[in-house]
C-alpha cells in the first residue's frame, strides 16, 4: 500500500511539473502603438533562402520568419487550393508595446473570374523593418 501511495505521489508530482513548466502561455499586448510600414516581395526581389522556404512549405498552411542584417521577412502561405485565382490580403501590419501582429486573409476567385481546375499555392512575402519583437500571425 505505501509503495502504491509513493507512485501516485510521484506521478502527481510529475504531472504538475509538466503543467507548470511545460504549459507556458506567452501573453503578447495586443493593443496597437502604431502601423508598421512594410512592402510586399516579388518573388524577383525575395532572398534565395525565402524561394527554398516557399518551394518546401507551400503544400500546407504555414506562417513563417526570416531575418537579415536589415530586413524581417513575413512569410504567409494557404497551402493547395483547387483552382486559380486564390490570392492572400495582407489586412493589417502593426506593432504593439511587444510584439508585431500581422492579419491577412485568404481570398478566393470572384464569381465572374474564368478559373482553370489547377492547384494552386497562393502565398504572400512581407518585408518590414527588423526588429527583436516576436511576430503573431493571424
Amino acid at each position: 500500500m505505501l509503495k502504491l501511495k509513493k507512485r501516485v505521489v510521484w506521478f502527481l508530482s510529475i504531472f504538475l511539473t509538466g503543467i507548470l513548466f511545460g504549459c507556458t502561455v506567452q501573453n503578447y499586448d495586443t493593443e496597437k502603438e502604431k502601423d508598421v510600414d512594410y512592402t510586399i516581395v516579388t518573388e524577383d526581389e525575395m532572398p534565395e533562402e525565402i524561394q527554398k522556404l516557399l518551394s518546401e512549405s507551400q503544400e500546407e498552411n504555414f506562417r513563417k520568419t526570416y531575418s537579415d542584417r536589415d530586413y524581417l521577412y513575413l512569410i504567409i502561405g494557404y497551402g493547395a487550393q483547387p483552382t486559380s485565382g486564390y490570392s492572400i490580403e495582407v489586412q493589417e501590419v502593426y506593432e504593439s508595446s511587444n510584439a508585431v501582429y500581422i492579419t491577412t486573409m485568404l481570398k478566393g476567385p470572384s464569381r465572374t473570374e474564368k478559373v482553370f481546375e489547377t492547384v494552386t499555392y497562393p502565398s504572400v512575402v512581407v518585408k518590414i523593418a527588423n526588429t527583436e519583437k516576436p511576430v503573431v500571425f493571424r
